[in-house]
């Protein structure tokens, strides 16, 4: 069965259910890459270009929605770059556990 998805001929699950899916997906993630969460945050910062502190990124990975935070949407390109995921399987728990070989975008030089 695939975290926050329904039982066969179920109908799909709840918000709930399906956020604390997501915040394990995310957990999982990061922890095939062998980082642990200040790690993540400093190699997620530097993909990202924004500053994505350890208290900010801990904050992503508490299993009760309600005082954590989901992943941000303008973070999970990079955070899939880092734990070189697809970020489809980041989402739905689909083929989570085939590794990326490439980035999902490659990095454009700022000028």
């Amino acid at each position: 069965m695939i975290w926050g998805m329904g039982k066969p001929g179920r109908r799909p699950s709840s918000s709930a259910e399906w956020k604390l899916a997501f915040i394990k997906r995310v957990i999982e993630a990061r922890e095939r890459t062998g980082m642990d969460q200040a790690e993540f945050a400093k190699a997620l910062s530097r993909r990202s270009g924004l500053n994505v502190t350890y208290d900010k990124y801990r904050k992503y990975e508490i299993l009760d929605p309600q005082k954590g935070s989901l992943l941000p949407h303008n973070l999970v390109e990079s955070f899939c770059d880092v734990a070189r995921i697809h970020p489809l399987a980041l989402f739905s728990g689909e083929s989570f556990f085939q590794i990326a070989s490439e980035p999902v975008t490659k990095r454009r030089k700022v000028s």
